[in-house]
């Protein structure tokens, strides 16, 4: 849901708490797709992702969130409850945790999908974005590894845990 200004309701629920949005300006600065991509690498690999359980319920759980080929991307078990969740709703919120040196957040909202395409996944797994999968997974055919895929469809940079600047990028942006 949207207000009438453009602030996003769910990002108060994606980490931007109540009371730091009371009184604020509803601004947003612009950002690009390739701004985003950079705040990922100073934020770094752990991240939250929140996903949707079968009953309805929110489910959250930190992962590696890496960029490969410009998208975002994570791993994990095909029986985990994260992979589960985004297989059979793959709405997805991204969430990096906040540096100790600053109050600046990343939250990414999308669509995921499990890579299945052969080719795609020995690129993921040869990629080293993860290090070495090796060690828990038989290689990039491993049926129970499951890359998946994050389709950006927004994107926002708070600072001040959302009583500074805040910036906002959507798909289909030209800026």
């Amino acid at each position: 849901l949207e207000t009438t200004g453009g602030a996003l309701c769910t990002e108060i629920l994606a980490g931007v708490g109540a009371g730091s949005v009371i009184g604020m300006s509803d601004a947003w600065g612009a950002l690009t797709w390739g701004d985003v991509l950079a705040e990922i690498e100073r934020q770094g690999r752990d991240a939250f992702v929140a996903s949707v359980t079968p009953g309805g319920r929110p489910h959250l759980a930190i992962v590696w969130l890496v960029v490969v080929d410009d998208t975002v991307h994570f791993v994990g078990d095909r029986t985990s409850v994260k992979v589960r969740n985004l297989a059979a709703t793959p709405a997805v919120a991204c969430h990096w945790q906040v540096p100790d040196d600053d109050r600046r957040q990343l939250m990414i909202h999308g669509e995921a999908s499990l890579v299945e395409d052969p080719t795609a996944r020995r690129r993921l797994w040869s990629s080293g974005a993860w290090g070495d999968l090796a060690q828990w997974y038989q290689g990039p055919d491993d049926p129970q590894l499951a890359f998946v895929r994050i389709d950006a469809t927004r994107a926002s940079i708070v600072e001040q845990a959302g009583a500074g600047p805040r910036f906002r990028w959507r798909a289909g942006d030209t800026a």
